[in-house]
């Protein structure tokens, strides 16, 4: 029981920060964990570092049960190349890098403003091609085809009235969550203090830690552990709401993770973390589990150019999209008459 309370918050608490970070001498250890606890609240400062590269390699990817071959055979091999970006003073927000799967590579890249979310217009057809729908005779295949050449500028917008209709959820005190709300929320002021860090980590053994110069180690592993213990310990970290965190729990009650294993290694000097993830999650309703290894790397950095919004002159919405869709079909009726 010690070893699963300690596991929880060190787990997901600190692999999901993207900055988290043998055993040493009692005294090197602990000042390694003080180190460690320091530098991590320092590269989480949104105010400072508002910039970062993420890669993530699924280094190992076997499944088991329904659909586990195709799965396997899509995620083994596969990578994650992000550059996430906040600008406060506009008010955007921009992802971009590069998604790897079936030994292909596609350009992913998005702005979030207050208005919506942008996406490029030549990612969306490439991603387009490559996806079942392209090939398809089917009525929904002819529909997205015909939508997707309507994409005649740079950029098409996935506005908030559109995201709103599909994905609003209203919250257990009545309020109704909408984009508005969701992207405020990216430019909050939730930096982890180093008292809530150290109140995370207060049963993580200082053996877990170490420090080789600028380096500080975190190697840490444990078996048995259920979903809403690793949930909860994640919410000690990043201060989840807890509609959030009871959601969570409740989505996850099957989950179990058989064994999960941390091998982290955080330098604050060159704002980069790397290190390696595994697990083995067993799904005890659908009888089926999965084990991956991943290879995390990542580096905290500062905005050297401001973002910069698209203008309408730029933009195609679902609307053009639907409207240009149309009046093509009208513009072939017309001619097969």
């Amino acid at each position: 029981m010690k070893k699963k309370k300690w596991l929880v918050p060190a787990a997901f608490g600190l692999a999901l920060l993207t900055l988290s970070a043998c055993a040493p001498s009692q005294s090197n250890a602990n000042a390694a964990k003080k180190t460690f606890i320091k530098d991590v609240v320092a590269l989480n400062d949104t105010s400072v570092y508002n910039a970062q590269e993420f890669t993530l390699k699924v280094a190992d990817f076997k499944a088991s049960g329904e659909d586990a071959s195709e799965m396997n055979k899509l995620l083994t091999g596969s990578s994650l190349q992000l550059n996430v970006n906040l600008d406060k003073a506009h008010q955007l927000a921009s992802l971009s890098g590069q998604v790897g799967f079936n030994k292909a590579s596609y350009a992913l890249s998005l702005l979030m403003s207050e208005k919506g979310i942008y996406l490029k217009s030549d990612d969306l057809k490439n991603i387009y091609k490559a996806s079942p729908a392209a090939s398809s005779s089917s009525q929904i295949g002819t529909i997205y085809g015909g939508m997707i050449e309507g994409l005649t500028k740079p950029y098409f917008l996935l506005d908030d009235q559109t995201i709103n209709a599909g994905a609003s959820s209203t919250a257990d005190d009545g309020t109704t969550e909408d984009w508005s709300s969701t992207f405020n929320t990216i430019f909050e002021n939730k930096n982890t203090t180093k008292e809530e860090l150290n109140n995370a980590l207060k049963d993580v053994p200082a053996s877990a830690f170490s420090q080789k110069g600028d380096k500080v180690t975190f190697k840490i592993s444990g078996n048995d552990i259920s979903f809403s213990e690793l949930i909860k310990g994640l919410s000690q970290v990043n201060n989840l709401p807890k509609e959030q965190v009871d959601t969570l729990i409740k989505e996850s009650k099957s989950l179990k993770a058989e064994h999960v294993a941390l091998d982290l290694t955080l330098n604050e000097k060159t704002h980069r973390l790397n290190g390696t993830i595994a697990a083995k999650i067993k799904d005890t309703e659908q009888d089926s589990n999965v084990t991956f290894k991943l290879d995390l790397d990542a580096k905290r950095s500062k905005l050297k150019t401001a973002l910069k919004e698209p203008t309408s002159s730029e933009v195609d919405t679902l609307s053009d999209l639907q409207n240009a869709y149309m009046t093509n079909l009208e513009t072939q009726a017309g001619l097969s008459a």
